[in-house]
């Protein structure tokens, strides 16, 4: 793996950013805390974020933590010294910065995949849900620990948990702050599979490869109505399909695909 150093990318110790061909890979690094957000993690995260979001070699993004786990949310240290101080500007910053990382997740014009490679936990679970899709391994645990100190989930949990899991599960996850186990989270359909430990980051990068070789077109509109098609009605969901697969019509990458499934051999896509 290469670290981009042409343009710049945005990184730190806590959170690197690298390139690999058309993949770019966010691994947060503080893995003595469990890689737990503390100082200027959250604006480097969307620093790294805005990045891929304006290159557009990059094709997939992987978001990844570093040691056993993938992200153990907040620094409740931290928190703590803010409400003792009654310092709600300064929590509503935190809040903030919280819904500025999951938006620009959601308009990325890349697919994004999180690798939970242990707990996901507070803002780290909605982190992992703020991806489009998850890869777990044997030991990731999911925890929306909000409610056992009294907290509300943040970071857009509320939003995306039932439209995955449904409102009935959500509420029990939310709810009772119960773990989630990886086999339980695959069950309910909260990842999309369960690889072992040694293997996530190779599987991971094999979806990515298979995803960043697709009709960039066809992807990116796919993906986009599939995440907004919970909050459209039938009709408005048949105007955007209809409008993306005439936008999809117009491409050379169609005629390539054609021709490619009438050879029989795989399609060279350009992206034009």
């Amino acid at each position: 793996m290469t670290t981009k150093t042409s343009t710049n990318p945005p990184s730190s110790e806590e959170v690197l950013l690298s390139t690999d061909g058309p993949l770019a890979v966010i691994r947060l690094n503080r893995p003595e805390k469990l890689n737990a957000f503390a100082g200027t993690m959250r604006d480097v995260l969307a620093a790294c974020l805005e990045w891929v979001a304006e290159h557009r070699e990059v094709k997939v993004l992987l978001l990844t933590g570093a040691g056993r786990a993938f992200c153990a949310g907040g620094d409740v240290r931290a928190l703590s010294a803010i409400r003792e101080r009654k310092d709600e500007a300064a929590f509503r910053g935190l809040l903030e910065a919280g819904r500025r990382i999951i938006r620009l997740l959601r308009c990325l014009p890349q697919p994004s995949i999180a690798l939970v490679n242990g707990v996901a936990a507070g803002a780290g679970f909605s982190l992992a849900m703020g991806c489009d899709m998850r890869i777990a391994t044997e030991k990731a645990r999911f925890i929306a620990g909000f409610g056992a100190i009294g907290l509300h989930p943040d970071w857009g949990l509320s939003h995306t948990l039932p439209r995955v899991i449904g409102p009935a599960r959500a509420l029990d996850v939310l709810l009772t702050a119960r773990p989630i186990s990886a086999e339980e989270a695959l069950d309910i359909g909260l990842v999309n599979r369960i690889v072992s430990s040694e293997v996530l980051e190779h599987e991971g990068r094999l979806l990515a490869t298979t995803l960043a070789h697709m009709a960039p077109e066809a992807l990116a509109r796919t993906r986009a109505n599939v995440l907004q098609a919970v909050e459209r009605s039938f009709e408005d969901a048949f105007d955007a399909e209809i409008e993306a697969q005439l936008a999809c019509f117009r491409t050379e990458d169609l005629r390539e695909g054609l021709a490619a499934f009438a050879e029989k051999r795989p399609a060279r896509f350009q992206g034009t």
